[in-house]
C-alpha cells in the first residue's frame, strides 16, 4: 500500500521512519502503534518530510507526509479546436462568429480572399458553416456543430 507514495516508503511489508528536529513532547508506545496501527495523512505544504503528530498515548498516531516530492503544475490549456482543425481554420470559425461574408472573413483573418475560401470551404465540408449565395457574395454561418466545437473550446 505505501510504495510510490514516498520515496521514504521503499519496502511495503516495513514501516521505518527516522525523525529530525525535537523529539515529541508524549513518547511513543511502538507495541501499542504497532496493535493499534497509525493514520497516514498526505499534506501538500511539508515539502517531502514525514511529521509525525502524537496528541496524547491513547490516541492514534498520526505521520502526515508530502504526497509527492514536487507538485506538478496544473496543465496548460490546450485548445482542442485548435489541434483537431488547424490554427487557420479554428481562427476562421472563431472569426465567422454571427456571420459573415468571405471578404470580411478575408480582413478579419488578415489574409486573401481565395485563402479565406479555402478555410471555408474545408469548414463547410466537415459540418462547421453553411454558406449561402446572396448574389455575388456568399453569407457564411455556424452550423450547430460550429457553435458547439466553439463553446467547447473557448479562448
Amino acid at each position: 500500500m505505501l510504495t510510490g507514495i514516498h520515496p521514504a516508503f521503499s519496502d511495503p511489508t516495513r514501516f521505518e521512519l527516522t525523525l529530525w528536529g525535537p523529539a515529541p513532547e508524549v513518547p511513543v508506545d511502538l507495541e501499542r502503534t504497532a496493535e493499534a496501527g497509525f493514520v497516514l495523512s498526505p499534506n501538500l505544504l511539508l515539502g517531502g518530510m514525514v511529521s509525525p503528530a502524537i496528541a496524547s498515548p491513547w490516541q492514534q498516531p498520526l505521520f502526515a507526509y508530502t504526497a509527492s516530492e514536487t507538485v506538478q503544475p496544473p496543465p496548460v490549456h490546450v485548445d482542442g479546436l485548435t489541434a483537431l482543425v488547424g490554427k487557420g481554420k479554428a481562427a476562421a470559425l472563431r472569426a465567422i462568429g454571427t456571420g459573415c461574408t468571405t471578404t470580411e472573413l478575408a480582413v478579419r483573418l488578415g489574409v486573401s480572399a481565395p485563402a479565406a475560401s479555402q478555410h471555408t470551404a474545408t469548414l463547410r465540408g466537415s459540418g462547421m458553416i453553411t454558406s449561402i449565395r446572396d448574389g455575388q457574395r456568399v453569407i457564411h454561418s455556424l452550423t450547430p456543430l460550429g457553435i458547439g466545437l466553439l463553446a467547447a473550446n473557448p479562448l
